[in-house]
């Protein structure tokens, strides 16, 4: 995936003054053509396609470029990697969101760095990532924030230093919008590869026939820092674990990830910021999966292709490709909603993202004032209110008082 543009809610839809009739366009657009969304789906479809060419007879029962196998025959319905395939994650520069917040924390290569000497090109290291105390949560150090137009935030309110283009997340993860049809906020890329690294790269149709996927190892190019991406990319959500939360079951739970930085960069362009040293204004954003003869090229302005037409990684793109492999498993035609699909890994899916939204409202919403919540989670703060959520730290991670010892030493060396 190539791009730096979101397709932004038209003027007064936020508040409801939405003009009717564009529900069928709103699930046609892609609305996120950041590199990083726009590679997530460009994969998804590439998953769609070798679970499709694994079903039409593949050589011995696996996929087209060897990714995927069938676990007995076609008659159990079920696909899996095939041994030694892993999949990584790589990003030209730091992604946008809490990864590119460089506070709270040293920069520097990190302990993945030392773990990776010696390796053989086709090896890599495990994370090395130690719990984290969480002591500026009030400034925003694990807050999610959302895309927005490039706006200074008004001097004085807290997050009037968030990176352009960004926002502190309200915790309201569905916002009404035109025809009925409900739109996810938009969060930042920091903030989604967080959810993927819980939830999978897949999404939830996938789970009908495949196990949940999960990237080993995030490399970036520019401004990486490994603290400040391991913080945003996983470590905030480390409590996010069966046993920590209530009826969070296996496979779903934060999995941490490696965090690389490059030797060699992917052009020697030099980006200062504030937008010296790079241009913005090309509205082109590129998708291409494997399989594909060439990258698509989508229009950042309107979520469409060059040409005005649904992207082959829009939804119903996704659901035409759904309906042809559930054709060949027998399964019929239609996905199956969440209310009818009886898949385990599919209902523990759904149940794991509404944990983790509302592990996420609690934990990593900032606000104005005072929060209050349960661990599990509860109303959303509503718009235009001056609180929301901002929890104390875990008991894990509550700092105890000082020794009287501690504090005669410390007296000690102020006389000095």
């Amino acid at each position: 995936g190539c791009g730096t543009k979101f397709v932004a809610p038209p003027e007064g839809e936020e508040a409801g003054e939405a003009e009717e009739g564009r529900g069928d366009a709103e699930r046609s657009i892609v609305r996120d053509l950041h590199a990083e969304p726009l590679a997530r789906r460009a994969f998804k479809r590439f998953l769609h396609l070798e679970i499709v060419a694994c079903l039409s007879g593949g050589a011995g029962g696996s996929s087209a470029f060897g990714v995927l196998e069938l676990v007995g025959g076609t008659e159990d319905k079920q696909l899996r990697l095939r041994p030694g395939i892993t999949f990584h994650f790589y990003s030209s520069s730091v992604p946008c969101g809490n990864a590119s917040i460089k506070r709270w924390a040293k920069g520097g290569q990190g302990p993945e760095a030392r773990l990776a000497e010696g390796l053989a090109p086709d090896q890599y290291p495990q994370p090395g990532h130690s719990k984290i105390l969480f002591h500026a949560r009030a400034e925003g150090q694990i807050c999610f924030l959302e895309k927005c137009a490039a706006r200074a935030t008004p001097a004085g309110e807290v997050g009037a230093d968030w990176p352009a283009g960004t926002r502190p997340f309200d915790g309201q993860f569905l916002r009404s919008c035109a025809g009925g049809v409900g739109r996810r906020a938009l969060l930042t890329c920091s903030d989604k590869l967080a959810i993927w690294n819980v939830l999978g790269l897949q999404g939830r149709a996938l789970l009908e026939v495949l196990p949940p996927i999960f990237v080993e190892t995030c490399t970036i190019g520019r401004k990486f820092s490994a603290a400040h991406c391991a913080r945003a990319l996983c470590c905030r959500l480390q409590d996010f674990i069966p046993g920590r939360v209530a009826d969070l079951q296996d496979p779903f739970r934060i999995h941490h990830v490696a965090v690389l930085g490059c030797s060699e960069k992917l052009d020697s362009g030099v980006y200062d910021g504030e937008g010296v040293g790079a241009d913005f204004s090309d509205a082109s954003c590129l998708a291409w999966a494997l399989g594909d003869e060439a990258a698509e090229v989508l229009d950042g302005r309107t979520g469409l292709t060059m040409q005005g037409g649904t992207s082959l990684i829009a939804g119903p793109t996704f659901r035409a490709l759904c309906s042809s492999w559930r054709m060949h498993l027998g399964l019929g035609g239609q996905r199956a909603t969440a209310a009818e699909n009886h898949v385990p890994l599919a209902e523990a899916h759904v149940q794991a993202k509404r944990l983790l939204e509302a592990h996420i409202v609690k934990q990593c919403v900032l606000c104005k004032g005072t929060c209050s919540g349960d661990a599990n989670g509860g109303a959303a703060p509503k718009r235009g209110e001056t609180s929301c959520r901002v929890s104390a730290p875990s008991p894990e991670t509550v700092v105890p008082p000082p020794s009287d010892e501690l504090v005669a030493a410390i007296g000690r060396l102020v006389r000095c």
